[in-house]
């Protein structure tokens, strides 16, 4: 069994991948998928089968709870613990939302169904659909955005099934007659760092850690009217030292004091508005976090804590953006010795 400890040397391995073992006393909910999307619709008055799909959002809500709280490891500091889980709820509203409120906004529009479209759609409720059902849902309706695939694995827990989430959309992209892009050039382009501040009753005011987010296109399926791109976006959070108590940060390179725990007021610090630049900026840091992040490895001080994929339709000649969309599909393309015509 593995220590409590963030990649411990004892992390099991799965097909040569060196991933977190699961604690022993946890179990994956019963009757779901490791990595099954939102229901499109939680709401009782738009969503028929919104007591079952609810009923098994709580199921799964209470089994990976624990892996924020209970099975959190020994060695993470109690206020990182709080930045890691704290940002995943605000995250985690924030996505449900969104995918409600697209397929709200499809809802709207009335658009009839085939009956095979409409067996998607009842899967789509209870937030069962697979990647391909979904992809076909979106290639023949007006939806404009649906989540494709989510996992959910603070602390490195339940990794495996990101690469399993990533295999199956693959094939899904190919039975929707879409084209992948390569994985050397499928990089991580957009990757936000955002430090975390904490306030006490003093109104003093400490650095916990940073929060990163970082996109990148797997792929896309082109419609006559459309061009749907896939995108996976991953969220983490990056701990000031590692276990064993080595800095991140470079002392020569951030005011350590600043770095390490922010004697200013609150107030004091929020209108220091270089500061936040400076700190996320740092060539070495950046460059650390992105080494990180772009070999999808492993380090003692980042915490890697959710991986979803999307779907987002554009229209064609009708929206402005949407040359500029397929210009970057075909570069990125291009790079790997592929044309987009």
């Amino acid at each position: 069994m593995c220590e409590n400890k963030i990649w411990s040397s004892e992390s099991c391995k799965i097909a040569g991948k060196t991933y977190r073992e699961l604690p022993a006393g946890f179990r994956e909910p019963d009757g779901t998928c490791p990595y099954e999307p939102t229901p499109a619709l939680l709401n009782t008055e738009e969503n028929p089968l919104y007591t079952q799909a609810e009923h098994r959002q709580s199921i799964k809500r209470k089994a990976y709870g624990v892996l924020f709280d209970e099975y959190a490891p020994k060695d993470v500091p109690e206020n990182v613990k709080e930045m890691v889980l704290h940002d995943y709820c605000i995250g985690d509203a924030r996505r449900i939302l969104k995918n409600h409120c697209s397929f709200l906004k499809w809802q709207s529009c009335e658009q009839a169904l085939s009956p095979e479209l409409e067996t998607v759609w009842n899967k789509l409720l209870l937030g069962v659909a697979s990647p391909s059902e979904n992809l076909l849902f979106m290639k023949h309706t007006s939806l404009e955005s649906s989540e494709l695939t989510r996992v959910i694995h603070p602390y490195g827990y339940r990794m495996e099934h990101v690469d399993a989430a990533r295999e199956v959309l693959t094939k899904a992209i190919e039975a929707q007659d879409g084209v992948l892009i390569p994985v050397g050039s499928a990089l991580y382009k957009r990757i936000d760092i955002q430090p975390n501040v904490s306030c006490n009753g003093n109104g003093e005011a400490r650095l916990n850690g940073f929060l990163v987010t970082y996109k990148k296109d797997i792929g896309f399926v082109e419609c006559a009217d459309k061009l749907i791109r896939i995108i996976e976006r991953q969220s983490a959070a990056i701990m000031l030292n590692d276990i064993s108590g080595q800095a991140l940060l470079d002392p020569k390179d951030v005011d350590v004091k600043k770095m390490h725990k922010i004697v200013e007021s609150y107030e004091l610090y929020s209108k220091d508005e270089d500061w936040r630049t400076k700190v996320t900026n740092v060539d070495h840091f950046r460059n650390e976090v992105n080494k990180v992040i772009q070999a999808n490895s492993i380090a003692e001080w980042f915490i890697p804590v959710q991986t979803m994929t999307y779907a987002a339709a554009k229209l064609k000649e009708s929206q402005p953006d949407y040359r500029d969309v397929k210009d970057n599909m075909s570069r990125a393309l291009g790079s790997a010795g592929i044309s987009l015509l």
